[in-house]
């Protein structure tokens, strides 16, 4: 409920209230740095939305998205880096509508060798069997998550030493393990830990030394015991108090601005002396925001310091003026020392440093990218060196007969560093600091415009944001690779141009980040763009159209579509009385290619055409062959679609209009005809088919003539042949009246193809209807008679198509020879003639 509150709140002012919808969000659950495919319930088609999540640390990502043609909007949501739950919602884009929240999961990713630490509570352990000091592994992914439930062991390099696991050795929901290690033998274990679940050696090691036991003093953090006073001890004339507070000393009261300081610390008892008992942990602090302070910042004093402790040239600060260094005790904040000092620039102070003795290599200020540095120099030949890291002596080395030293750090965990090595004879070479980064980079987000579809070939600008500094910053899709340069004016964000695969597809875009230490991020897929091809593409025309008549019944079939680019998923079924008004239309469930319909009125001609669709909702632009079919009580019949030569034969002079629309009409059932389609899930209005006309003719030699229906809808004043030599240009016309629907072109070139097409005039000369379809014919002498061939095959599918019953009673030869008008008139007559007795058998 609070997620829904604060929800509101972010996408709306302050005054408006979102209204919540009937629809929801999903996120996947997924690993830390991989994307959570996010999705909707149904929505509209094409319907905008934008994704709403919340993170674990309540920072908000908004992704928008578009429905597809199913109704889901999906996207990938790329900002994983945080491990825990998160809440996903929608809210539709320009309005106050929003959904309730789900949830989903980002788990830890793999285990980190060098992410994880090991660290210990003392380093210096009394060999009694009984003291002990605490390990504790914590177990981290690369992006510093924490693994819970995982089985860590803790291998020690001595074998005296006792190792136990304080939680059963599994990893916590810090991801922490808890180990006590003690022994009764002195000497030094260097400890590594093991993920058994993940079968991973982590990288870092820790060294804890076993001393021989030691006497305790008497005060600070022990109680005296008799009998266990040090002969040492007993022979000082006062014995020391617990802790009260501490002193600073060995730093000047003037340094000078980033040079190396050494500094003691000592802790004092309420009567001033030395706790030469204290053993706890101090804390050091400096005003100084960029001071580079001993060991980090902390560090346990051991029983051996007797409550002093020198960090030499373990100090450095950078800001000019007066500072103050602090110094407290961990346990007891009241317990503390501090130290006022000047910085000053120049060499207003001498570091005591000597010139003979030097580190060469890190330089100072260095960014390494690993956790082992080598350190070498230059000092007098054949001496002892004792090399110090954050202030604390770590190991001995040596120069050899020409001076050179090297010595490896290992181990370094990331972050500051500072060395120096002393020899024998207190000389000290000047200390080096150096920064460790082993970290690869992190993407925080990777931005494409445009979004949403995008075309072949199209400029993507492209915006990916990350850590400042980077040395490459690399994109890839479809094996093409652009680098990135840094955005002017804006920290982190790189940006650069490039274009979108040729070929419509769905892409995985993958980021490459390397950083100037060679830390390096190869992140695969991390969003994808979708490339599609703007031209439309329509299905095939449907071939071979069949149907078979019933008692008031029509079962239909015909090829299925293949090889389309999209696939077809259902096809739209065509239907009315008059072939050229199909007024209804039926959408197949499916890709089905067969369908039927009953409760037809019998003796009732109807026609049928079939459109294919595809999964974009794209229709074939042309409609397959028209049928005609007749249900009856008879025995059934098939019904084919018929061939370019059939329609071809159609008489020059038969009045369509007259023998299918007048005897449809006389018909007519007394009401519309019901239609039962099991599969079919909506039904919808057609567009008017068959906008062009008709236009059939007959070849002679030089010549042609041409007859078509009389324009629907259209008071013609006139007609307009044109006619020329290629298809759709014609740059010859000859003008009929509007009472005429025949015309003879003559004067024609035998043996040339000639392309005509017919147009309605009004009183003015001016077109008022579109071209009819256009007809192609050829003149020749070596024939006084042929039917000329449509120019292409939609002019035979907007013919009217002819029954069974039609065919039947038509002869098989077209009129040849000289009289052909006569043959003509006949044909005219008959046709006539026909329907006036069919008409007069309806009436009675």
């Amino acid at each position: 409920m609070a997620f829904l509150t604060m929800f509101q709140f972010l996408l709306l002012p302050a005054t408006v209230s979102a209204d919540f919808i009937n629809a929801r969000a999903y996120g996947t659950d997924t690993f830390a740095g991989h994307a959570s495919a996010l999705s909707t319930s149904m929505l509209n088609p094409n319907q905008s939305v934008v994704f709403v999540v919340e993170r674990p640390d309540a920072s908000v990502v908004r992704i928008p998205a578009e429905a597809n043609a199913a109704g889901i909007a999906t996207a990938d949501f790329l900002s994983t880096q945080l491990v825990g739950a998160y809440k996903v919602a929608i809210y539709l884009a320009g309005t106050n509508q929003a959904s309730p929240q789900n949830n989903f999961t980002v788990y830890a990713n793999a285990l980190s060798a060098s992410q994880s630490t090991l660290t210990a509570t003392k380093k210096m352990v009394t060999a009694d069997g009984s003291d002990s000091s605490f390990l504790t592994v914590t177990l981290y992914d690369d992006y510093r998550n924490p693994i819970s439930n995982h089985y860590v062991t803790l291998i020690s390099s001595n074998p005296d030493v006792t190792v136990k696991a304080v939680n059963d050795g599994i990893s916590d929901a810090f991801g922490r393990v808890n180990f006590s290690v003690s022994s009764s033998y002195s000497g030094v274990s260097t400890f590594t830990a093991m993920d058994t679940t993940a079968n991973v050696l982590l990288s870092d090691r820790m060294e804890v030394i076993f001393s021989e036991k030691v006497q305790p003093a008497i005060g600070g953090n022990f109680q005296l015991n008799s009998g266990l006073l040090s002969a040492n001890l007993l022979n000082d004339n006062v014995l020391p108090g617990p802790l009260d507070s501490f002193e600073i000393e060995d730093l000047p009261t003037s340094v000078t601005v980033n040079t190396d300081q050494t500094l003691t610390v000592v802790a004092k008892d309420g009567n001033g002396n030395v706790a030469k008992n204290y053993t706890g942990t101090i804390v050091i602090s400096s005003t100084d925001d960029n001071a580079i302070l001993p060991n980090n910042g902390e560090y346990t004093f051991q029983p051996e310091d007797q409550g002093q402790f020198t960090f030499n040239l373990a100090a450095r600060f950078s800001q000019m003026g007066s500072q103050t260094l602090q110094v407290f005790d961990k346990d007891d904040w009241d317990k503390e020392g501090q130290f006022d000092f000047e910085v000053v620039s120049g060499q207003a102070v001498n570091v005591p440093v000597n010139d003979s003795l030097s580190i060469k290599s890190p330089s100072d200020g260095a960014v390494l990218g690993s956790g082992s540095v080598v350190l070498s120099g230059n000092g007098d030949p054949n001496i002892n060196l004792k090399v110090f890291v954050d202030g604390i002596e770590v190991d001995n080395s040596q120069t050899d007969t020409d001076g050179f030293f090297m010595y490896t750090v290992n181990n370094l965990s990331a972050g500051q560093h500072t060395f120096y090595v002393m020899s024998d004879f207190q000389q000290v070479s000047e200390s080096v600091t150096v920064t460790i980064d082993t970290l690869p980079p992190v993407l925080n987000t990777i931005q494409i415009t445009p979004n949403g579809v995008i075309s072949p070939g199209q400029l993507l600008n492209l915006v990916v944001n990350s850590e400042p500094g980077l040395d490459v910053v690399r994109v890839r899709m479809q094996g093409v690779e652009k680098e990135l340069l840094p955005t002017q004016g804006q920290s982190g964000a790189y940006s650069g141009s490039v274009a979108a695969p040729a070929l419509a597809g769905s892409y995985p875009v993958d980021v490459t980040l390397i950083d100037d230490l060679g830390n390096q991020s190869q992140l695969l897929a991390q969003t994808q763009i979708l490339v599609q091809d703007n031209v439309i593409r329509f299905p095939a025309k449907v071939q071979n159209l069949e149907a078979i008549s019933g008692d008031t019944e029509v079962n239909l079939m015909w090829d299925p579509i293949t090889g389309h680019t999209t696939q077809v998923v259902s096809y739209n079924v065509y239907y009315g009385t008059n072939f050229n008004q199909l007024d209804q239309v039926f959408q197949t469930k499916g890709a089905d290619t067969s369908l039927r319909f009953t409760k037809l009125q019998n003796n009732v001609q109807y026609f049928f055409g079939v459109k294919a669709v595809d999964a974009k909702g794209v229709e074939s632009e042309q409609m397959s062959a028209l049928i005609a079919v007749t249900p009856s009580s008879d025995e059934p019949e098939v019904v084919q679609s018929q061939e370019d030569d059939v329609m071809a034969e159609l008489e020059p002079f038969m009045d369509p209009e007259v023998v299918v629309e007048d005897f449809f009409e006389a018909q007519a059932p007394s009401e519309d005809p019901v239609v039962l389609y099991e599969s079919a899930t909506e039904t919808v209005t057609p567009p008017i088919q068959n906008t062009k006309h008709p236009l059939m003719g007959v070849v002679h030699s030089q010549m042609v003539t041409l007859t078509w229906e009389s324009f629907a809808g259209v008071q013609a004043n006139a007609y307009k042949v044109n006619f020329g030599l290629n298809s759709g240009q014609y740059n010859d016309y000859m003008i009929v009246p509007g009472t005429q629907n025949t015309a003879m072109v003559q004067d024609l070139i035998n043996d040339m193809p000639y392309y005509f097409a017919v147009e309605a005039l009004d009183a003015n000369g001016k077109p008022i209807s579109p071209l009819s379809d256009e007809f192609m014919g050829t003149p020749s002498s070596s024939v006084a008679l042929h039917g000329g061939a449509p120019a292409q095959a939609s002019v035979i599918d907007s013919e009217p198509p002819l029954s069974t019953e039609q065919l039947a009673e038509r002869g098989e030869t077209d009129p040849t020879g000289a009289p052909v008008l006569w043959v003509m008139v006949l044909s005219f007559l008959f046709a006539t003639g026909g329907y006036l007795y069919k008409k007069s058998l309806i009436s009675t």
